[in-house]
């Protein structure tokens, strides 16, 4: 792989309890995927490990134990998941998860973790992952969220044309039967309105990292305290988000609700769209919920320069 260009690997162990990874039907052993990541480190270097957590019965210094062992490793970068049960419960609630003990203890196992990662030498580069500046990099990601060409290559990987967002297939053998007919292996192409396209990367900066004014203001055209004034002010007063040298962020109190609050910052035309769809879709999802019964939140028009 490295001889055929290869610069980076991302490795999905999410965690290194074996018996934490059965439970998500995941058998296997821990110490052949060590000797995999040890290999890659030596061979490849630039590598990335996603990890989990909210398991069941899970310890609360799983997380940070399964970072250290990393950590000691040599490993640059690490991304950091919650096992999302929402989505697997069929009573879900359109106000997304419970507010439950486990829920606000998942919180700070998150915060935890950060703070060990900041402790030794790991930098945020986006909401959840984390890297060794000067080993570590995550820039395909960033630059799919700056909407940048992106070219996509394999199985369900993602990737962007300009205004075109795209999702290959996600099925290994439709893939290729797809390829040996002669065809783009392309399970989605969204196609992006200039006001949608700006609206993707100033939701995704928003969440993922912090939204500069003025950048935006350069790009598109658009001041975003004219546009969203009120909804900024609101987000401030209540302490989800603060505004620091010309840059909006989430704040720590906004974690729980992040998901949510950055759609808040959908164009009006596209939540009127949404108010098409089956009254049950509405009701039974988070985010497309909140978004309808917020209603309008723009001060004006949406005119990109």
């Amino acid at each position: 792989m490295h001889g055929l260009g290869v610069t980076r690997l991302s490795y999905g162990i999410q965690s290194l309890d074996a018996d934490l990874l059965s439970t998500m039907n995941r058998n296997y052993a821990v110490s052949p995927s060590i000797k995999e990541l040890e290999g890659a480190l030596e061979i490849i270097g630039n590598v990335n490990v996603d990890t989990m957590y909210g398991f069941d019965n899970e310890a609360e210094t799983m997380l940070i134990e399964t970072l250290r062992k990393l950590n000691d490793m040599g490993v640059p970068g690490v991304s950091i998941y919650s096992l999302d049960k929402q989505r697997r419960t069929v009573n879900s609630s359109p106000q997304g998860p419970h507010r439950d003990e486990s829920f606000h203890k998942n919180i700070e196992i998150f915060f935890k973790a950060k703070q060990y990662l900041e402790d030794n030498g790991f930098v945020q580069i986006l909401q959840n992952i984390f890297a060794k500046p000067e080993k570590g990099s995550y820039r395909h990601q960033s630059h799919r969220w700056e909407n940048s060409p992106l070219v996509a290559l394999g199985v369900s990987s993602q990737g962007y044309a300009p205004k075109k967002p795209y999702r290959n297939i996600i099925s290994t053998k439709s893939y290729y039967q797809s390829i040996d007919e002669g065809k783009l292996p392309l399970l989605t192409v969204d196609h992006l309105s200039d006001e949608m396209e700006m609206a993707r990367e100033l939701t995704s900066l928003l969440r993922f990292d912090k939204v500069p004014l003025g950048y935006m203001q350069k790009k598109y055209g658009i001041d975003i305290k004219e546009i969203y004034g009120d909804i900024i002010n609101a987000l401030i007063t209540l302490e989800l988000l603060s505004e620091q040298n010309d840059c909006l962020k989430l704040t720590r109190k906004a974690a729980i609700h992040s998901d949510i609050i950055v759609m808040l910052f959908a164009p009006d035309k596209f939540k009127e769209q949404l108010l098409g769809l089956p009254s049950e879709y509405l009701d039974n999802y988070p985010i497309p919920h909140a978004m309808v019964s917020l209603g309008r939140t723009q001060l004006q028009p949406i005119i990109i320069k």
